[in-house]
């Protein structure tokens, strides 16, 4: 399944590559390293966002629907009393809800394969409640990213 798409002035966007970072890391916090490419304009979150905004598919109101549930988790960790399992199930029941989405024709593979790459990863099933917070955080920043940019980009189309 290929990603690339010529969108801008013929550039050439390849969202296939980010996905395999994002897979390839252990946790979230391991973007610490490359945290620039993470955010910048034309990085990692402005890929995605151009490739979803070129299917124009999620709409930013449904973009902001799953933003709001996984903000939901960020506050219910961030609470004196934070519910880890409350926090995984939001995370688990995120991908049966955009399958359904993408079912109904609401969002596209992009976004899909966003989130697929995304809550797989071991970090948000083992580790410390520290652990945790701290990848979540960084899931969460990228996530916003992404949403800043597909709207910046709606707009721009």
């Amino acid at each position: 399944m290929s990603y690339k798409n010529k969108y801008e002035k013929g550039e050439t966007v390849d969202v296939q590559s980010v996905f395999n970072k994002i897979k390839a890391l252990k946790k979230w916090s391991d973007y610490e390293k490359d945290i620039d490419e993470m955010t910048k304009l034309k990085g990692d979150a402005f890929k995605i966002a151009q490739q979803m905004t070129y299917e124009r598919k999620p709409e930013s109101s449904q973009l902001r629907k799953f933003y709001d549930e996984v903000l939901k988790g960020y506050t219910l960790l961030k609470s004196p009393k934070p519910d880890v399992k409350e926090v995984r199930l939001i995370l688990s029941m995120l991908r049966p809800r955009i399958m359904y989405a993408s079912a109904r024709g609401v969002v596209k593979k992009t976004f899909l394969e966003f989130i697929n790459s995304s809550i797989d990863m071991k970090m948000f099933r083992t580790g410390t409640l520290e652990d945790f917070k701290e990848d979540y955080d960084y899931f969460i920043k990228f996530f916003e990213s992404i949403v800043g940019y597909h709207r910046y980009l709606s707009e721009q189309r």
